[in-house]
């Protein structure tokens, strides 16, 4: 997969997804997480999936330009989806989840492994991740029964790419 918009939205989820102990799965904090454009757009839950994720790279800029590579920095939006039947308990587990995306995404940079997992670009690499949005802003009723937050500008990538 290439580090581009595309392909770095889906090493991030590809990432939260490999947490089935705490975040991802049946019974777990998230039930579903995307990375797809469209599903980003028409984010939403069923009696099913109680809380989801759904994520993609809103811009993404050259921020240094040298003879033999370019760095590229990438931002990361991220829209948390809960069901609102029990409105107090969504909220709580939204925060859980994002807490827990956080801990994964951080880990990846302070443990050097840089998401080295979960791309396969051999012309660019990871060279830092930053968590930016620290705080969910408060949720958008954007249906009945959904509890939206939309976290704009989450995650900055910052990619190297030798040209």
């Amino acid at each position: 997969m290439a580090l581009d918009r595309a392909g770095i939205a889906d090493a991030f989820a590809n990432l939260l997804k490999a947490d089935t102990g705490t975040l991802y799965g049946t019974g777990k904090m998230l039930q579903k997480i995307s990375s797809s454009p469209k599903e980003f757009e028409t984010a939403k839950v069923s009696s099913r999936l109680e809380t989801g994720l759904y994520m993609w790279i809103s811009d993404g800029d050259t921020v240094d330009d040298r003879i033999q590579n370019t760095d590229d920095l990438y931002t990361l939006d991220m829209r948390f989806v809960g069901n609102k039947a029990d409105p107090d308990t969504a909220i709580d587990n939204i925060d859980d989840a994002f807490e827990r995306c956080k801990v994964l995404i951080r880990n990846q940079m302070y443990e050097g492994q840089y998401m080295t997992s979960y791309y396969t670009d051999s012309n660019a690499q990871f060279v830092n991740i930053d968590v930016i949005s620290s705080v969910l802003p408060a949720p958008d009723s954007d249906e009945e029964t959904t509890l939206v937050f939309v976290l704009k500008g989450a995650v900055n990538a910052l990619i190297n790419r030798w040209v």
